[in-house]
């Protein structure tokens, strides 16, 4: 995770023309702000506003649309991590939130713009991928579900993969894949409703 005051200095960078580490394929706007759907969301001193009311603290850099359709950040909000989706759909606010775990990090978007993939804790504090629809919030976890042997204390349940070790996941068809410290991994993405 890239720590809030972390995040004024990245964009203050991106603005001059450094090289962003490969956290995401998709480049913040040059001034740490960006029109989407009609609103303007702006990153400053290490936190989201949108319409100008603050919304949260960045854990890490957002991801945001080319076309400028949608954008998705990672924020503590009132000390929880919650997935931030801003669309400017016409709801009050312009935002809403799609997922709150005690963390969150690594997110993907799906090109589409159709749901999202992050890194979360379950409840035994085993990190592992979900992934949440844009449009019904529903959330699938991918991988490391609970299991009554990390409970006992015994390690990683049967089956562990590990979570993105530095960038986020990508997005290849129906699946996820990342690196992690042992190696690539992938995993199936919920199949959509009919």
């Amino acid at each position: 995770m890239i720590a809030g005051p972390l995040i004024g200095a990245l964009l203050a960078a991106t603005a001059a023309g450094a090289d962003l580490p490969p956290e995401t394929d998709l480049r913040p706007s040059t001034d740490g702000a960006w029109t989407i759907g009609g609103l303007l969301v702006e990153a400053h001193d290490g936190a989201l506003t949108v319409r100008g009311e603050r919304v949260g603290m960045l854990v890490e850099r957002p991801v945001a649309d080319p076309a400028g359709a949608w954008l998705a950040a990672a924020l503590d909000v009132d000390g929880s991590v919650s997935l931030v989706w801003v669309t400017g759909d016409g709801s009050p606010s312009g935002w809403r939130v799609l997922a709150t775990h005690g963390a969150l990090d690594r997110i993907a978007v799906a090109p589409d713009g159709a749901g999202a993939v992050f890194a979360a804790p379950n409840s035994q504090g085993v990190t592992g991928l979900w992934y949440v629809d844009a449009e019904t919030g529903a959330q699938t976890r991918l991988t490391n579900p609970e299991h009554p042997s990390y409970a006992a204390g015994n390690g990683p349940p049967p089956g562990f993969v590990p979570p993105p070790h530095r960038d986020p996941p990508r997005f290849v068809g129906d699946r996820v894949v990342w690196s992690a410290v042992d190696g690539q991994h992938e995993a199936r993405l919920p199949a959509a409703p009919q």
